[in-house]
């Protein structure tokens, strides 16, 4: 049996205080100028590296649609943005 604890929401800025009192950092996936890849692959080396904060002790991931992506809401709050490099 798989069960996760509950916790309902009511708001953006509610989750937000939420997450960050339990020592969680909000990454925004979107693609945007400040945004930085969710990895880094170095081809000389072989490492894959991650930007996660260790600081946090852990990483909430706020995803929008594809069409649209993170409404205004949603960014607000996010601490740091992330995209996902689309290449093979």
């Amino acid at each position: 049996r798989f069960d996760l604890r509950r916790h309902h929401i009511w708001s953006h800025t509610e989750a937000r205080d939420y997450l960050h009192q339990k020592g969680v950092r909000i990454y925004g996936i979107e693609i945007m100028a400040n945004a930085s890849p969710i990895m880094k692959y170095d081809p000389v080396t072989g490492v894959v590296r991650f930007p996660f904060d260790r600081r946090w002790s852990g990483a909430a991931f706020v995803m929008g649609n594809e069409g649209n992506g993170l409404s205004d809401k949603q960014r607000d709050i996010c601490d740091e943005f992330l995209f996902i490099p689309q290449t093979r």
